[in-house]
């Protein structure tokens, strides 16, 4: 058996929060998954993900990922995040939460980068976040 290591840099280093219970079978699939698309298996991956105490919390639950921005906002977690939603075991996707804020530069580069921000009716706030199929990250 050959075991890596995690190398990273640690600002690649990213945490995951989940609004589903996150059972064996969803854990082990997302490490997998997630394995595979930061090149975990050649030693150096280019983003490691932690999931922790902190990754299951009941109170994400039936909020939208705007709310859950806001609300780890408020707890002064400002760092890009990554959510497993209810989707994640049939579609192998995560969201990549990154940040709210209203920047008309940002919103133009990525929009020219093929990832328009998702803005919610009646809101003030734009949520910047990807949907990533996760052996596809890199």
């Amino acid at each position: 058996m050959v075991v890596f290591s995690p190398r990273c840099d640690p600002r690649n280093v990213l945490q995951v929060f989940s609004t589903v219970a996150l059972t064996a079978n969803l854990t082990s699939l997302f490490q997998h998954d997630f394995n595979v698309g930061s090149f975990a298996q050649f030693g150096d991956p280019e983003t490691v993900a932690r999931i922790d105490h902190r990754s299951e919390r009941t109170d994400f639950r039936n909020i939208s990922h705007l709310a859950i921005r806001q609300q780890l906002d408020a707890e002064d977690f400002l760092d890009e995040f990554i959510l497993i939603d209810e989707h994640t075991a049939q579609s192998h996707a995560i969201w990549w939460v990154i940040v709210t804020r209203d920047s008309k530069d940002t919103t133009a580069d990525l929009t020219g980068s093929g990832h328009p921000p998702v803005t919610y009716p009646g809101e003030n706030f734009t949520l910047w976040q990807s949907h990533i199929i996760i052996q596809d990250m890199a």
